[in-house]
Protein backbone atom coordinates (compact mmCIF):
# COMPACT_ATOMS: atom_id res chain seq x y z
CA UNK A 1 0.00 0.00 0.00
CA UNK A 2 2.87 2.48 -0.30
CA UNK A 3 4.17 2.53 3.65
CA UNK A 4 7.51 3.04 3.72
CA UNK A 5 7.61 3.31 7.62
CA UNK A 6 6.66 0.35 9.76
CA UNK A 7 7.97 0.83 13.24
CA UNK A 8 4.76 2.52 14.68
CA UNK A 9 2.97 -0.63 13.29
CA UNK A 10 5.44 -2.97 14.94
CA UNK A 11 5.46 -0.99 18.66
CA UNK A 12 1.35 -1.10 18.50
CA UNK A 13 1.37 -4.63 17.41
CA UNK A 14 3.89 -5.57 20.15
CA UNK A 15 4.39 -3.19 22.50
CA UNK A 16 6.79 -4.85 24.89
CA UNK A 17 9.24 -4.78 22.31
CA UNK A 18 11.74 -2.01 21.05
CA UNK A 19 13.26 -2.56 17.14
CA UNK A 20 15.87 -0.96 15.23
CA UNK A 21 15.07 0.19 11.48
CA UNK A 22 17.98 -2.05 9.68
CA UNK A 23 17.49 -1.44 5.88
CA UNK A 24 14.69 1.04 4.32
CA UNK A 25 13.82 1.10 0.75
CA UNK A 26 11.16 1.04 -1.56
CA UNK A 27 11.49 -3.05 -2.04
CA UNK A 28 11.98 -3.57 1.61
CA UNK A 29 11.91 -2.23 4.93
CA UNK A 30 13.86 -4.19 7.68
CA UNK A 31 13.39 -4.40 11.58
CA UNK A 32 15.03 -6.18 14.27
CA UNK A 33 14.30 -5.93 17.66
CA UNK A 34 17.11 -4.68 20.31
CA UNK A 35 17.71 -8.16 21.77
CA UNK A 36 18.50 -9.38 18.13
CA UNK A 37 16.84 -12.67 18.08
CA UNK A 38 13.45 -11.24 16.16
CA UNK A 39 14.08 -10.17 12.60
CA UNK A 40 11.22 -8.43 10.48
CA UNK A 41 10.87 -7.71 6.67
CA UNK A 42 7.97 -6.45 4.97
CA UNK A 43 9.11 -6.81 0.89
CA UNK A 44 7.49 -5.68 -2.26
CA UNK A 45 6.56 -9.32 -3.96
CA UNK A 46 6.87 -11.21 -0.51
CA UNK A 47 4.84 -14.33 -1.99
CA UNK A 48 8.34 -14.87 -3.59
CA UNK A 49 9.58 -16.19 -0.31
CA UNK A 50 8.54 -20.09 0.29
CA UNK A 51 7.25 -19.66 3.72
CA UNK A 52 5.28 -16.04 2.97
CA UNK A 53 3.88 -18.05 -0.22
CA UNK A 54 2.93 -21.22 2.35
CA UNK A 55 1.72 -19.13 4.79
CA UNK A 56 -0.69 -17.33 2.32
CA UNK A 57 -2.02 -20.07 0.62
CA UNK A 58 -2.96 -21.71 4.24
CA UNK A 59 -4.97 -18.60 5.12
CA UNK A 60 -6.71 -18.51 1.58
CA UNK A 61 -7.91 -21.93 2.17
CA UNK A 62 -8.54 -21.38 5.76
CA UNK A 63 -10.77 -18.83 4.58
CA UNK A 64 -12.44 -21.00 1.91
CA UNK A 65 -13.26 -23.16 4.86
CA UNK A 66 -14.46 -20.59 6.86
CA UNK A 67 -16.85 -18.90 3.95
CA UNK A 68 -18.07 -22.55 2.98
CA UNK A 69 -19.21 -22.64 6.95
CA UNK A 70 -20.66 -19.40 6.84
CA UNK A 71 -23.04 -19.75 3.76
CA UNK A 72 -23.57 -23.29 4.80
CA UNK A 73 -24.90 -22.04 8.32
CA UNK A 74 -26.72 -19.42 6.73
CA UNK A 75 -28.33 -21.63 3.88
CA UNK A 76 -30.38 -23.40 6.62
CA UNK A 77 -31.58 -20.36 8.06
CA UNK A 78 -32.67 -18.69 4.71
CA UNK A 79 -32.22 -21.96 1.74
CA UNK A 80 -33.11 -19.58 -1.25
CA UNK A 81 -29.63 -17.73 -0.36
CA UNK A 82 -27.43 -17.58 -2.67
CA UNK A 83 -23.55 -17.96 -1.38
CA UNK A 84 -21.02 -15.33 -1.21
CA UNK A 85 -17.25 -15.75 -1.21
CA UNK A 86 -17.23 -12.62 0.53
CA UNK A 87 -15.43 -9.91 -2.10
CA UNK A 88 -16.92 -6.58 -1.10
CA UNK A 89 -19.98 -5.89 -4.31
CA UNK A 90 -20.98 -9.88 -3.58
CA UNK A 91 -20.51 -9.27 0.00
CA UNK A 92 -22.89 -6.62 -0.05
CA UNK A 93 -25.36 -8.30 -1.49
CA UNK A 94 -25.16 -10.90 0.71
CA UNK A 95 -25.57 -9.10 3.42
CA UNK A 96 -28.67 -7.16 2.28
CA UNK A 97 -30.21 -10.44 1.49
CA UNK A 98 -29.20 -11.88 5.78
CA UNK A 99 -29.89 -8.61 7.08
CA UNK A 100 -33.14 -8.46 8.25
CA UNK A 101 -33.28 -12.06 9.23
CA UNK A 102 -30.48 -11.40 11.10
CA UNK A 103 -32.08 -8.66 13.27
CA UNK A 104 -35.00 -10.77 13.88
CA UNK A 105 -32.63 -13.21 15.21
CA UNK A 106 -31.31 -10.40 17.51
CA UNK A 107 -27.75 -11.33 16.38
CA UNK A 108 -25.59 -7.89 16.88
CA UNK A 109 -23.84 -7.00 13.23
CA UNK A 110 -20.25 -8.02 15.26
CA UNK A 111 -21.70 -11.22 15.60
CA UNK A 112 -22.23 -11.80 11.91
CA UNK A 113 -19.95 -8.96 10.20
CA UNK A 114 -16.41 -8.05 9.96
CA UNK A 115 -16.42 -4.75 11.57
CA UNK A 116 -13.29 -2.59 10.38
Amino acid sequence: GGRKNYMPVLLEAMPGEWFVEKAVSKQRCSYANTSGNLHIHFSVGGDSFPPTALASMLAKYVRELSMTAFNQTWKKILPEILPTAGYPEDAKRFRSQIETQANRMGLDPSDWWRIK
